[in-house]
């Protein structure tokens, strides 16, 4: 379980960032000055790679929030015009399949972690 969590968050952080990365650019063709600002919704999703990663639970528990923003974004696509539509569902599925991967791994394996600690013996 706390394997297939992982790999959906995986998934799911990839799929964003290529995702918000080729939307201003391909997707969605905006003005030339709009460009470097969306692109930094995609950079944002460098900053808890790291830790994703490495397997961390806090980095986990933290890109939840991340995720959100996300989620947020999407419904606004959905709420625009017709246009919009597919990609405000593809981005809502790839947020709230990040955040149930990094909520569901955080718990699961902080879980493990706690009883692996309580198991072994202290020096």
């Amino acid at each position: 379980m706390i394997r297939a969590a992982r790999w959906l968050t995986l998934a799911c952080w990839a799929g964003l960032f290529l995702f918000w990365l080729a939307r201003p650019i391909w997707l969605v063709p905006t003005e030339a000055p709009a460009i470097p600002l969306k692109l930094l919704l995609a950079g944002a999703l460098l900053f808890p790679l790291r830790g994703l990663l490495h397997g961390k639970p806090y980095t986990h528990g933290w890109a939840c929030f991340l995720a959100l923003g996300y989620f947020v974004l999407s419904v606004d696509d959905l709420a625009g015009g017709l246009a919009s539509k597919p990609l405000g569902w593809t981005g809502l599925g790839l947020a709230v399949g990040f955040f149930f991967g990094c909520m569901g791994y955080a718990r699961l394996e902080g879980r493990r972690r706690k009883v692996a600690a309580t198991v072994a013996p202290q020096p």
